[in-house]
C-alpha cells in the first residue's frame, strides 16, 4: 500500500507530532508499506528528520505571512483549502494511489478530511485537543480520557473507527537495559527536555532550579534540539554548571529516561515515553493543547504536573524536585503506574488495524 502522512513542524509546533508519525510509519514499512510524508516547509521546521529515515518527503511552500503562535488553529500558516490544492498537487505528480493518508495536523478539520477522500481511499486523522470536527476512517487519540467515547458525540461520522486512550500511544516500543544507574557518588540523575524546540525557553528555567536542590550529589542530563532558538543561550549557561552533559538532537533518548531518576519536562509524545520507561516527572505544559492531557494524567499520580508555562516558577520546580527527593516511596509509585499506563505497543495495534481495515 502507499501511506501518506500530512504534518507539519515549527517552531511552533514543536517536533512531537513529526515524531509520532514517523514511529508508526517505521512499522507500516516493516509490514512492506510504501511511505510518504507532506510537510509544508515551515520556519524552524525539521523535515531533516524525515530525510533522515530515507523516506519520500513532498514538500509544500513557506507561507507568505507566518507568525509564531500558541494558537494551533494558526499553525498551517494559509486557508485550509490553498493547503489541501496544494497537497493534492503534490500528490499528482507521483502518479500514485493513496491507499491512506494520515493526518496529524491541529489546524486541519472535516473539512480538509471530506475533500482529500476525493484521491484517498482511507483516511486516519490523530488528534489531541478535541475541537474539530473530523470526517475520517480511523480517529485516533492517545492522551488518557475518561468516559472517552463521550468527547466525540457529534464531532464524527457514524462509521468513524475511534481508537482511544494510552494503549494507542505511538511511541518505540524499545525498553533499554538499566545502565550506570549504581555509580560511586550516588548521584541524582536528572534528566532535562523540553521538547524539540521549547520556543519559551523553559529548558533554561529548569536549568537555574538546580541550584535550589538541596541534595548537591546531582548529575543532570540536558536534551536540546537542534532547531532550539535558545541553544547558543543554553550551552553558555551550561558551562557554568558541574556536573551536566548536553546533548543536542540525540538518538538515545530512551537511554537517558532509563537511566535518569526524576525528568524535567514538557507534555508531548516524549511523557508517554517517559512513563512507557518508567521516569517519575515533574511536567510543564508548554503549549495549550497539552494541558487538558497532564491534568488528567495528574490524577492518575503518575506525573506531577505544575500547570501552563507561564505560571511556572524557577522556586516552584525546585520545590518540587525537593519533596520527591524526600518521598523515595512516591517515585517508585509514580514509576509503577506509568508503566502500567503505557506498554509501548501502540505502533503495533494501530497498524495491525490499518491492515484489517484497508
Amino acid at each position: 500500500m502507499n501511506i501518506f502522512f500530512r504534518t507539519d513542524s515549527s517552531l511552533s509546533i514543536g517536533t512531537g507530532h513529526l515524531n509520532r508519525c514517523i514511529n508508526l510509519a517505521d512499522e507500516l514499512k516493516k509490514m512492506n508499506n510504501n511511505i510518504f510524508f507532506i510537510s509544508r516547509n515551515l520556519p524552524g521546521n525539521s523535515n531533516f528528520i524525515i530525510k533522515k529515515r530515507r523516506y519520500p518527503i513532498l514538500s509544500l511552500p513557506k507561507p507568505t505571512n507566518y507568525s509564531i503562535t500558541d494558537n494551533y488553529n494558526d499553525w498551517l500558516g494559509i486557508p485550509w483549502f490553498e493547503d489541501l490544492n496544494q497537497t493534492i498537487k503534490v500528490i499528482s505528480k507521483l502518479n500514485k494511489v493513496v491507499h491512506w493518508m494520515i493526518i496529524d495536523h491541529y489546524s486541519l478539520d472535516q473539512n480538509w478530511e471530506s475533500n482529500i477522500r476525493n484521491i484517498a481511499k482511507k483516511v486516519l486523522v490523530i488528534d489531541g485537543p478535541i475541537h474539530n470536527k473530523h470526517y475520517c476512517d480511523i480517529l485516533l487519540n492517545s492522551n488518557y480520557l475518561k468516559k472517552s467515547n463521550n468527547h466525540y458525540i457529534k464531532k464524527i461520522n457514524y462509521d468513524c473507527k475511534l481508537l482511544l486512550g494510552s494503549k494507542y500511544c505511538l511511541i518505540k516500543n524499545e525498553k533499554k537495559l538499566l545502565k550506570n544507574k549504581k555509580n560511586e557518588k550516588k548521584y541524582i540523575r536528572l534528566l532535562i527536555f523540553y521538547g524539540g524546540i521549547d520556543i519559551n525557553n523553559q529548558t533554561l528555567r529548569a536549568l537555574k532550579s538546580i541550584k535550589h536542590i538541596r541534595n548537591k550529589l546531582v548529575y543532570t542530563n540536558l536534551v536540546i534540539g537542534k532547531n532550539n532558538p535558545n541553544k547558543k543561550e543554553l550551552l553558555r549557561y551550561s558551562k557554568n554548571l558541574k556536573n551536566i552533559k548536553v546533548h543536542i538532537q540525540t538518538k538515545k533518548m530512551y537511554d537517558l529516561i532509563t537511566n535518569s531518576d526524576i525528568g524535567l519536562c514538557a507534555g508531548g509524545i516524549n511523557t508517554w515515553e517517559r512513563l512507557y520507561l518508567g521516569l517519575p516527572s515533574i511536567v510543564t505544559a508548554v503549549s495549550k493543547n497539552q494541558e487538558s492531557s497532564l491534568k488528567k494524567l495528574n490524577t492518575t499520580n503518575s506525573i506531577v504536573y505544575l500547570g501552563s508555562y507561564q505560571n511556572v516558577t524557577i522556586k516552584k520546580i525546585s520545590e518540587n524536585i525537593n519533596l520527591l527527593l524526600k518521598n523515595k516511596s512516591r517515585l517508585k509509585n509514580m514509576s509503577k503506574i506509568g508503566k502500567k499506563l503505557v506498554d509501548g505497543r501502540g505502533v503495533q495495534r494501530v497498524s495491525q488495524i490499518i491492515k484489517k481495515l484497508s
